[in-house]
């Protein structure tokens, strides 16, 4: 078996093992489908009987109106919503503050606002799907109850509970973030109809434009007061409606105004930032009262379902928001206080299985009891000085309740540690396995043996590994009761550990040194710096502003290799201007080297400008997100003439790199794209243009995508004429096809670029090219192609935080997905925004591939060296991060910081093992 081929079995081994550990890191989280009833009431404490008719229904009719990515500065601005604010202030609504638990996206927001209960960070993916929940809710509470719901809105709604509304208008396409208006117009249009009908008993509105707005605009968008004046006058015709309502029957009507969860300061959600993770709760009702105090997203389905005299949610892990229990009397609030107090208590009990006769919150539990059964009493016996005893009660119940709900919240989810254990063992072995392959000379093919008794072994350790955690160490594990899928699961990785075991046993038993020779001080450079990162993935600060190590990395390398490459310059400019003869040195051949130091110096003057240029074009990370940027200063309106002639320029300059990829037609071509580019941000109202008005046409997108089947029919057809109906191959072939690949990446990556971002594509190219001159003139064959493989993966990751990218999902650009679509499609949306949150590190990728072709005749193992540094690159510093990773499993940011960044990286690494992996079969197949 060739080492080219064992290092692509390598990839996909690891690959299967980072997909067993994240099953076990993130799983789904525990969420019973049993559902509440009243069975558990209390009946009485001790002796004191309780009424249980004392819990019971305060509202005819309830309204939740929720606003996607409403978050709490947008209602504490004066200008904005002024009647929320005017009711507010005047009393006749109060609000209190919500925090959000991370992931910080719809579904699982959804599935928290009406549960009860914390959602798993996994939840964040199942957003794009939101499968029906089993789970108990309000909703299901007051369906069984016979009382009718009706909704509109978010389509997210419909398919996580499909048969709960008797009525319902669902937005078709809610991942379509272009739609700022329409979509919130249907819904005030049913609203007005559903307003005059009587037969409901709650109606749920969910508005999607000013969430839309932020992922294309962000929160200080032009459009931003006028959306939320739009939510405002809403509002106002539903509490308008609410004051009819209240005058003829005897219960009023209910009425909440919140969000989901909150904005990013940069736009989009999905982190955890302040404003993304508090949202505010207004309720509008007879009597309630405003507070500054922090409540829990989980909170409000306890809340709401004591409001409406409903079985809370069994699932439901929540406190009660006393400020919205104002209409209780005192023994009503304190059975309503008691009723979730013992429903917690009881589910502690289940999960954790400990005793809690000493802990603070059972002993706070039952002092309460004890002055909630003595406050009973002295009532019934006519003492009508008790209100000690109530609000000492009151207090303890919901201390305890706070803390039970924490508790609970923090052991909600379940980490299947058998399958991060085997996680862990396949990637490890595969990473040291793969670093030990080292000692392995490219000629050398290795032979796998399979005797009966290595075929005995893997069934036994089959049978081992499915049946050891339960009975030996009391652990239960999902891949243990799969039966033939797990059975499956476990055998491969049997498979996948004696083989990297043989790999191992092969690399020691390897007498000579390392075939690779001696290397630089540049490589060391590279390879201490590539183990520090790994090593700094065990701070959680140094997650947040990753880039800031990137950064410094990066332009270090830069300054080595110029200082290096100008070493061999040494002397030359002396040697010169020391000469008399003008002619002789004019002729000389000193000269032209001095006139190539002169270049060698422009170049990188003008490199190391551009990177301060683009590192202050957008500001990423955590630290330093709401200090303004230059996209931040290109993006005012008032600054627009500046934005077009910047983006028209970059436009040019993108010609002119990719020209020297491709020839004349294609690059006739690639200026006419570059036109309708302009032309279409034009149209859009991004960039402007004389006499050019805002448009809907998307005529200069057809056009475009015309012209780049043209470049792709111009450039590919020859090239599979040949291999297909000619049986042979031209030795510019390869260079051909990879200079047409980078010339339609850089088009497309400009198409859904932010107009100011555009400039990336030209100066990630130059960066490479002049990385890569100045390591031909430094390095022998072999470390050249290491030194090149490397340097181009560091750009690439430099470039995806230039863009603005960071660790937190809340980073991701969804309006690149929805360029020119007029509705939501997975396919399509899922590959635009591929392709542009990952443009950098794909279009290095691309450049990389083009310098190798050109060099492919001078390192004669460059393929396999190409797939053992880009490896190592990948799984080396993954695996320490999974194991990092483990060890702060029960990290105050396990769900903030950890997991975004190991779905990050699991995502990158899926996407380029399947690059390489297409790469290793077609590209070592031919040199082999």
């Amino acid at each position: 078996m060739k080492i080219s081929t064992i290092l692509l079995l390598q990839m996909s081994s690891f690959l299967f093992g980072l997909a067993i550990f994240m099953h076990g890191f993130l799983p789904m989280s525990f969420s019973s489908t049993e559902k509440a009833d009243f069975q558990d009431f209390p009946k009485n404490i001790n002796e004191v009987q309780l009424d249980r008719s004392q819990y019971k229904a305060r509202f005819s009719r309830t309204i939740i109106m929720l606003i996607d990515a409403f978050r709490m500065d947008f209602l504490e601005q004066e200008k904005n919503m002024p009647h929320l604010r005017k009711l507010l202030k005047n009393g006749e609504a109060c609000m209190v503050k919500l925090n959000v638990q991370p992931p910080t996206v719809t579904m699982p927001r959804i599935k928290a606002l009406t549960s009860g209960t914390i959602p798993s960070f996994i939840d964040v993916i199942l957003n794009l799907g939101s499968s029906e929940v089993k789970t108990d809710t309000f909703l299901q509470q007051l369906n069984s109850n016979g009382g009718r719901l009706i909704f509109y809105g978010d389509s997210t709604w419909t398919r996580m509970f499909p048969d709960v509304f008797h009525r319902k208008g669902e937005n078709q396409d809610p991942l379509f973030v272009s739609d700022f208006y329409e979509g919130d117009k249907n819904i005030t249009k049913h609203l007005g109809n559903e307003l005059k009908h009587p037969d409901w008993k709650m109606m749920i509105l969910h508005y999607l434009g000013l969430d839309h707005i932020g992922h294309a605009e962000g929160p200080f968008s032009s459009k931003i007061p006028g959306k939320l004046k739009e939510m405002d006058e809403v509002a106002s015709k539903i509490v308008f409606e609410m004051t009819r309502w209240n005058a003829k029957t005897h219960l009023p009507a209910l009425f909440f105004v919140t969000g989901d969860h909150g904005m990013r300061d940069t736009g989009g959600h999905g982190g955890s930032s302040a404003p993304e993770i508090t949202v505010p709760l207004v309720a509008i009702s007879t009597n309630c009262s405003t507070s500054g105090k922090l409540y829990n997203q989980i909170d409000f389905a306890a809340t709401l379902s004591v409001l409406l005299g409903l079985a809370i949610p069994s699932s439901s892990i929540g406190n009660l928001i006393p400020e919205l229990l104002v209409d209780l009397s005192a023994e009503e609030l304190l059975l309503a206080q008691l009723y979730n107090g013992e429903r917690l208590l009881n589910k502690l009990r289940r999960q954790q299985n400990l005793n809690f006769d000493n802990q603070e919150f059972f002993l706070q539990h039952n002092e309460a009891r004890e002055l909630h059964k003595e406050y009973i009493r002295m009532k019934r016996l006519g003492d009508v000085d008790n209100s000690s005893l109530f609000k000492r009660a009151r207090l303890f119940y919901f201390s305890s309740a706070q803390e039970m709900s924490d508790l609970l919240a923090k052991d909600f989810v379940k980490y299947d540690l058998w399958s991060i254990f085997i996680g862990l063992l396949l990637t490890c072995l595969v990473t040291i396995a793969t670093l030990l392959i080292l000692f392995i000379q490219p000629d050398q093919s290795l032979t796998i043996d399979w005797h009966s008794h290595n075929i005995f072994g893997i069934l036994i350790g089959t049978l081992c590994l499915k049946h050891f955690p339960k009975r030996f160490l009391s652990v239960e594990s999902t891949i243990c009761t799969l039966g033939f899928v797990g059975n499956i699961i476990i055998l491969i990785a049997i498979i996948i550990v004696r083989l990297n075991i043989k790999l191992v046993v092969e690399a020691v038993r390897w007498k000579k040194s390392p075939w690779i020779p001696k290397m630089h001080r540049i490589n060391f450079f590279a390879i201490s710096c590539t183990i520090f990162h790994s090593i700094s993935y065990s701070s959680s600060s140094f997650i947040e502003e990753e880039h800031q190590l990137w950064y410094y990395f990066g332009m270090t390398l830069f300054l080595l290799v110029f200082i290096t490459d100008l070493m061999r310059f040494k002397g030359i400019s002396m040697q010169i201007f020391m000469k008399p003869d003008p002619v002789r040195r004019h002729n000389n051949q000193d000269f032209q080297q001095l006139q190539e130091l002169h270049s060698v110096v422009i170049k990188y003057l003008l490199l190391f400008l551009a990177h301060i240029f683009i590192r202050r074009l957008n500001q990423t990370g955590d630290k330093w997100l709401s200090v303004p940027d230059l996209g931040d200063w290109f993006i005012m309106s008032e600054n627009k003439v500046s934005l077009s002639w910047f983006f028209f320029c970059t436009l040019l300059l993108t010609v002119v790199a990719c020209g020297q990829f491709c020839g004349i037609l294609t690059g006739v071509l690639t200026f006419t794209a570059i036109l309708l580019i302009y032309y279409f941000r034009t149209v859009s109202g991004q960039v402007r243009l004389a006499t050019v008005s805002l448009s809907d046409s998307k005529i200069s997108l057809i056009l475009f995508w015309i012209n780049l089947f043209e470049i792709a029919a111009i450039n590919y057809i020859p090239i599979v004429y040949r291999r297909v109906f000619q049986r042979k191959r031209l030795p510019q072939d390869g260079t051909v096809l990879i200079g047409a690949s980078i010339t339609i990446f850089c088009l497309i990556s400009s198409l859904l670029h932010k107009p100011h971002n555009a400039i990336l594509n030209v100066i990630c190219i130059f960066t490479c090219q002049v990385i890569r001159k100045s390591l031909n003139s430094i390095f022998s064959p072999v470390p050249k192609t290491f030194m090149i493989v490397l340097s181009h993966l560091w750009i690439g990751k430099m470039f995806f935080f230039y863009q603005g990218n960071s660790n937190s999902l809340a980073s991701i650009d969804l309006n690149a997905g929805y360029v020119g679509l007029s509705s939501f499609n997975m396919t399509i949306v899922g590959l635009f925004i591929t392709i542009n949150t990952y443009s950098g590190p794909l279009l290095t990728l691309l450049v990389m591939l083009y310098h190798l072709q050109e060099d492919q005749n001078s390192d004669k193992y460059q393929c396999q060296t190409f797939l053992h540094t880009t490896s190592l690159f990948l799984i080396f510093p993954l695996s320490i991060y999974l194991i990092a990773a483990t060890g702060f499993r029960n990290h105050l940011f396990v769900w903030t910081v950890f997991s975004p960044k190991l779905l990050y990286e699991a995502f990158n690494f899926g996407l380029f093992h399947v690059i390489f992996t297409v790469l290793g079969v077609t590209w070592c197949r031919h040199k082999a």
